[in-house]
């Protein structure tokens, strides 16, 4: 059994096979699907947005904040 991988989009259900591979490929054939679920968050980026909410009260505007480097050595 030969391999092939490349990404493709759906239409209606159907797989899409890139030209390139339509003489190749035979039937039957054995199907893996792995794909991308975009409407659940990845725990990762949840937990960022948790520590961000967490952090939030203790923000402080630093905008106007001059730092001098060579006055910092100095003390």
């Amino acid at each position: 059994m030969k391999t092939i991988k490349f990404s493709t989009k759906t239409k209606d259900g159907i797989i899409v096979i890139p030209k390139r591979y339509l003489q190749e490929i035979k039937n039957p054939v054995d199907v893996t699907l792995h794909y991308n679920d975009s409407s659940k968050k990845a725990p990762a980026e949840r937990k960022g947005k948790e520590i961000d909410a967490f952090f939030e009260k203790y923000r402080i505007d630093l905008s106007g904040f001059r730092f001098d480097r060579d006055e910092a050595g100095r003390r």
